[in-house]
């Protein structure tokens, strides 16, 4: 039995040689080495890349992202009634009931029947009281050929995130509202568990080819400040956040009176890994949950 061992090692060895002397002798005559080779390849990769781009959703601010790019994880932040929960329903309708682009929703603070309540708002053009009851055909025609599906779990887990993104065959975007609802795996400490989920949030749009969008909360700072407009170090719980996000949209008000219907705010683009930065004047309407863009600041 020792014998036949060692006999096989020797082949397995005087096969490795063989195949190394041939390389050897192909880098010779060729020049071509496999780094090299590697290289040749890449550069044809770059050759024949398309231009980033993404599917262009008129969204305050969306533009300045270049739209919703495959591989993105895009973070909307903010405190507390600034719309951000509204602003991802609108990129629900605009994404999926009008551009039928396969959107999976991963919300931990509403129901699903509040979700569809607010998109019925925007599809609607009405404000969530005066939609008629029980929903007309005109609406729900919406619904019936759109590629959408939601999960309204109060606490959820990035694995399972996962699991049920690579289910979705084709899934084009993916929201998550909000991180700090989602179980990481280390959960001794909120920071690096927070982590854990920013890193498999980015892991699910480059692996899956598809965009993520991730609602945050911002730290308390802010409502204390003289200056409004938050800043990167102002995500809550954990700077892993700001680096694994290719983009970072914050939210926010100058004004005193959060509770008037029509509230005059900001979406700012703080992060923005493939373009520019900017600050685009926003009205939040309460009522009809609608982020709507304004001529002034």
């Amino acid at each position: 039995k020792d014998f036949l061992e060692r006999g096989r090692v020797m082949i397995l060895a005087h096969r490795q040689e063989l195949i190394a002397q041939a390389a050897d002798k192909i880098q010779r005559v060729t020049g071509i080495t496999p780094e090299t080779e590697m290289g040749q390849a890449w550069a044809n990769e770059l050759r024949d890349a398309e231009p980033r781009c993404g599917i262009q959703i008129p969204l305050p601010a969306f533009g300045v992202l270049g739209g919703l790019v495959p591989g993105d994880l895009v973070v909307i932040a903010g405190r507390p009634g600034m719309g951000k929960s509204t602003l991802a329903c609108q990129l629900s309708v605009e994404a999926c009931l009008r551009f039928l682009l396969p959107t999976y929703i991963v919300s931990t603070e509403m129901t699903r029947q509040q979700w569809g309540t607010w998109m019925s708002a925007v599809v609607a053009d009405r404000s969530t009281a005066s939609l008629p009851r029980p929903l007309p055909e005109p609406i729900l025609s919406w619904w019936r050929r759109a590629p959408i599906a939601i999960s309204d779990q109060g606490t959820i887990s990035i694995a399972q995130i996962r699991a049920i993104a690579e289910r979705r065959v084709g899934i084009r975007l993916l929201i998550v509202d909000h991180i700090g609802r989602v179980a990481g795996g280390r959960r001794d400490n909120r920071v690096l568990e927070v982590g854990d989920v920013a890193r498999g949030l980015k892991s699910i749009a480059k692996d899956l080819g598809c965009t993520v969008v991730a609602i945050c909360q911002l730290n308390r700072r802010v409502e204390g400040a003289d200056e409004k407009e938050p800043k990167l170090s102002d995500l809550r719980e954990s700077g892993e956040i700001e680096q694994e996000a290719d983009s970072v949209l914050f939210l926010w008000t100058r004004e005193r009176d959060t509770t008037v219907a029509h509230l005059d705010c900001f979406v700012t683009v703080a992060k923005n890994r493939h373009g520019p930065t900017a600050r685009v004047a926003t009205t939040f309407d309460k009522a009809g949950r609608r982020i709507l863009l304004r001529d002034h600041e």
